[in-house]
């Protein structure tokens, strides 16, 4: 009799296992790709170039006059180079010479510009004008340097054509410059 019972056990158990690994093949929400489409599954629509990159913050800049213009007048047209200098640290006078050597290798191609804070407008006119050279230079205010991240300057920034953001350095060659600018 005990034979018999322990028989009919495993018969229920069986059964039942049976039924579950039925059922669960039967209602299984696999992934075959009829049953995501009747689902409604939605495709990844394909991610637009635009969408993805972050634009140069669109400064107003103003120049010797005091005529002031939008950064984007300037990228929409050309590549852009800023130098972000002080004209009372010697530090980032420097780069103004490459700045200029730039100028002359790239000047039809690309708009190169010096930019430094509003305060300091007239220190920085003069020094431009007593060294000769011949790039665009601009004055901007202090928000600029926050917009940009700047903490403290020399800072270069290579902005492509439409205004794309390439390269953001507090060191630069001229070699890197120029690769930089022609990628």
């Amino acid at each position: 009799m005990m034979k018999r019972s322990g028989n009919i056990k495993t018969a229920v158990l069986l059964l039942t296992g049976a039924l579950c690994i039925c059922l669960l093949f039967a209602w299984w929400n696999g992934k075959s790709p009829s049953r995501l489409e009747r689902e409604g599954r939605k495709e990844t629509a394909p991610v637009i170039r635009a969408e993805t990159e972050v634009l140069a913050p669109n400064i107003i800049l103003a120049d010797a006059d005091g005529k002031r213009l939008k950064l984007r007048e300037l990228y929409n047209e050309k590549p852009v180079c800023l130098y972000f200098w002080h004209p009372w640290n010697e530090n980032t006078a420097i780069g103004l010479g490459l700045l200029q050597e730039l100028q002359e290798k790239e000047g039809n191609r690309i708009y190169v510009c010096a930019v430094t804070l509003d305060g300091r407008r007239e220190e920085a006119y003069a020094y431009i004008e007593k060294k000769g050279y011949t790039f665009l230079s601009y004055t901007t205010d202090v928000r600029t340097l926050r917009e940009y991240a700047i903490k403290t300057p020399p800072v270069w920034i290579c902005i492509d054509k439409g205004g794309k953001i390439k390269d953001k350095s507090e060191d630069m060659t001229i070699k890197k410059l120029l690769y930089i600018l022609s990628s």
